[in-house]
């Protein structure tokens, strides 16, 4: 907010032509704008992930469910992060970011494979889960088999935050 205000000001005695600057400003502009760029790229990958979805699963109630499944998480991600007081930097980006890609990889694979079976819904269920849940699943357990190498340098701010992105 400083450097914000302080920007304003010279901006304001424009005859001058101050500049503002320190040695924390390439951080701090890097902190100023990374909250909307991290939503911004959020909602795009929603929308990359919803076209790719739109050609590829063969109905269109398919792929808004799978986007709706997807959304949800990343408003779970960012709750649960602001809830366990971690700040939206380029560490926690990345932990949203992989919760996309996470979310994608889960909701798409189980969504095609319950609309491309026949039979009623619970058979539908059932044969989605036998088809891509192994897949799934070894896919999340082989990410979980890395945390307990982690779990060695708790102390560390990234691999917190990675622990509780993954854990979401």
């Amino acid at each position: 907010e400083s450097l914000q205000a302080l920007r304003a000001v010279a901006d304001k005695e424009s005859d001058w032509g101050w500049v503002v600057y320190s040695q924390y400003s390439p951080t701090l502009d890097g902190v100023i704008r990374l909250r909307p760029l991290t939503i911004r790229n959020l909602l795009l990958a929603s929308g990359a992930m919803l076209l790719v979805a739109l050609l590829l699963v063969p109905s269109l109630r398919g792929p808004l469910l799978v986007t709706l499944s997807v959304l949800s998480i990343d408003l779970g991600v960012f709750g649960f992060l602001a809830l366990w007081g971690c700040n939206i930097d380029s560490i926690s980006s990345i932990a949203i970011l992989m919760a996309v890609g996470f979310g994608v990889d889960l909701s798409a694979h189980i969504t095609h494979g319950f609309l491309s079976a026949r039979g009623s819904g619970p058979d539908r269920s059932i044969r989605a889960m036998e088809t891509y849940g192994a897949a799934v699943l070894q896919g999340g357990l082989s990410t979980l088999l890395c945390l307990p190498a982690l779990m060695m340098e708790l102390d560390h701010y990234i691999v917190q935050v990675f622990i509780k992105g993954v854990f979401l």
